[in-house]
Formats: C-alpha cells, sequence, structure tokens
C-alpha cells in the first residue's frame, strides 16, 4: 500500500528550531505558526532573515519522529509545504534516506498531487499528515485514506 506523508510536524519536528529562530529576529509567531502557511502571517523579509537564524537553530533543536524511521523504511513519498530556504537547511541536519520529497506545497496542491498520483498509477493509499484542515481537505476532496499524525508524533 502507498503511504504519503507530510514532513514538518509529522517526519520531523522543527517547531521549536523555527520558533527560536524568528525570535533571534525579534519576531513572536502566533501559537499555531506551525500549522500555518508562514505567507499568511508574516513577510517574505521577516521569513528570509528567519531562516538565516534557522541555520543555528536547527543544529541544536531539530528531531525525528517516529513515523520517520518507517518512512525512510519504504523510500516514502512526501509533501511539504516547507520553503526551499528552510529545506535545504533540514537536509544539512536531517538524514532524509531515499524519501522522494515535494516542497512549497500548500494543501490545495497537496490534494491536487494526490489526485494526480491516483490518476497516474490507479492506487490510492494513505496520506499522513498533522494539520487537521489538510487531513479535512484530503479526505473529502480525494479517494485517500487520512490518517492525523498527532497520535504519533511522541
Amino acid at each position: 500500500m502507498l503511504i504519503v506523508y507530510d514532513l514538518d510536524g509529522t517526519l520531523i519536528d522543527t517547531r521549536t528550531a523555527n520558533r527560536l529562530a524568528y525570535e533571534a529576529v525579534d519576531v513572536s509567531p502566533p501559537k499555531d505558526f506551525h500549522t500555518l502557511d508562514w505567507r499568511l502571517w508574516t513577510t517574505p523579509e521577516i521569513h528570509d532573515a528567519k531562516n538565516k537564524a534557522l541555520r543555528y537553530t536547527m543544529t541544536r533543536s531539530v528531531r525525528e519522529l517516529p513515523l520517520m524511521k518507517v518512512a525512510r523504511r519504504h523510500a516514502a513519498f512526501v509533501l511539504s509545504n516547507i520553503s526551499p530556504a528552510a529545506f535545504s537547511i533540514v537536509k544539512d541536519n536531517v538524514d532524509l534516506g531515499s524519501l522522494r520529497v515535494s516542497i512549497g506545497l500548500v494543501p490545495a496542491d497537496k490534494v491536487f498531487m494526490l489526485q494526480e498520483i491516483e490518476h497516474e498509477i490507479g492506487e490510492v493509499g494513505i496520506y499522513v499528515d498533522d494539520s487537521f484542515f489538510t487531513c479535512q481537505m484530503v479526505a473529502q476532496m480525494t479517494s485517500w485514506q487520512v490518517l492525523h499524525a498527532g497520535k504519533f508524533a511522541e
């Protein structure tokens, strides 16, 4: 069975690293910032400054979550909203193995990609994400089974 994962909050936890990086540039992120597209609450300039600080905060505080071992073992597909700059830093700090990662995807893009996978290979599987909103969209707009990753985070 095909399993497709979200990255941040599902396979890795960069919440602390990102919070510390925003604080390093004198920005207090919203409480739920890790579930939001950064474009909804900050500017590109602040996001770029955060990414520069992230290089330092990531090495101390990124951690793999339990599902990462499973995903790596199966060379899984990953659909993520992570920015290219942040993903570059993650790759330097986390063993992604042979994961196939698509980045910069908002929830609607993830739905589209899952629909395309279904269309191309004629198969659906399980989509795993830590965002309730994304899980709801996938469940409503695709034939994929959805698993909320929150229960596997620790």
